[in-house]
């Protein structure tokens, strides 16, 4: 008995897989079209629009952490984006075995040469060389720039302390 009862807790789905499945139950497919256009670049209120839901009730789903439209998304978000590391990663090793291939001594000296100024232009060019110093006018503009920013925004700070006549503004400090 005591073995049935154990086996049964192990063919049971954790409280957060049964949660999962029953997200997934309540979301229509207006709800996963809009969760596919914002993962396509759409902003809400154009997911709102080709899912056929109204631009507020969006807004309400994507303000409520809580709401399992926004936890769904958020879902597909981020497996989406372990999708995608893990391709860019294989493309990434691919990309940098081609070009150990073209920098080998077997390969045409051209092909070498296009190798090495492909990888200087892209991503050496600026770790050799220094970056530059500013010059000594742009310090001093710099500075004064940002004093003057500084000067500004304490004159408009003071100025919002007194109304268009001068006198003093009650000012509500909650």
């Amino acid at each position: 008995m005591r073995g049935q009862h154990k086996n049964a807790r192990m063919d049971t789905p954790p409280a957060a897989e049964q949660e999962e499945t029953r997200v997934l139950q309540l979301i229509t497919p207006a709800q996963q079209q809009f969760i596919e256009a914002l993962l396509l670049g759409s902003n809400v209120s154009q997911a709102a629009s080709l899912a056929g839901i109204s631009r507020r009730t969006a807004y309400y789903w994507m303000n409520d952490p809580s709401n399992p439209i926004r936890k769904e998304y958020e879902k597909q978000r981020y497996l989406l984006h372990q999708e995608i590391a893990v391709r860019v990663t294989s493309i990434r090793t691919k990309a940098l075995q081609a070009l150990e291939d073209l920098l080998s001594p077997e390969s045409p000296p051209f092909m070498r040469l296009g190798a090495v100024k492909m990888v200087y232009d892209s991503c050496l060019h600026d770790m050799i060389l220094p970056q530059e110093a500013p010059s000594a006018i742009d310090l001093v503009h710099d500075s004064a720039d940002a004093y003057h920013k500084e000067s500004w925004d304490q004159q408009v700070n003071q100025a919002a302390l007194y109304d268009d006549r001068g006198r003093e503004r009650i000012v509500d400090e909650d």
